[in-house]
This record gives structure tokens, sequence and C-alpha cells, in this order.
């Protein structure tokens, strides 16, 4: 059985997918992003998952065992250095800025 665990931190214009991609794959269990319309839209498209407007939301979920990062790409280090120091893995959706 696959159990809810991934999350998804941005859901602009690649996030979207990714939350859609992990919502068929039956593992989308957060989606975290800043703005509240894309909140909004996404939770009424997507009703299993939680939706968050807080990053330490998602990375104080134990039951959370990996993000994707799709924010802007001067957000990404940060973001991944703060998942990883929380014991998620991490995939990175676009280049790594440092």
């Amino acid at each position: 059985m696959v159990t809810h665990n991934i999350a998804c931190i941005g859901a602009g214009y690649w996030g979207k997918n990714l939350v859609r991609n992990f919502t068929e794959l039956g593992v989308l269990a957060w989606v975290c992003d800043v703005e509240p319309s894309t909140r909004a839209q996404l939770a009424a498209a997507y009703p299993t998952a939680r939706f968050t407007d807080a990053v330490e939301h998602v990375l104080a979920d134990p039951a959370v065992a990996g993000v994707a990062i799709a924010t802007p790409a001067d957000t990404h280090s940060d973001l991944a250095r703060r998942a990883l120091l929380a014991g998620k893995d991490v995939l990175v959706e676009k280049p790594l800025n440092a």
C-alpha cells in the first residue's frame, strides 16, 4: 500500500504539474504555496491533500518522506537545505542557485 508521503513546495507553473502527477500516483500529502488563490484552486481540485503557506508545516510532518521544490530558483538552496536538515528527501525542479 502506498502512503501519502510527498509534499510539493511551490504550486505555480511547474508545481501544478507535480501536484497533479503526485496525486495520480496517490502519494501527495501537502501542497505549500504563498498565493492564497493558488491554494484555493488546487484545494478544490485535490481535496485529499493538505494545503499551507508555511514550509514549517510541511517539514514538521513526520509522515512526509520527501519534498519537491518548484519555487523561484533563488529560493531553492535555502528550501532544499531546510528540507534536508528536517530529514526529507528532496527533488529540486529547476537549477539550484546558491
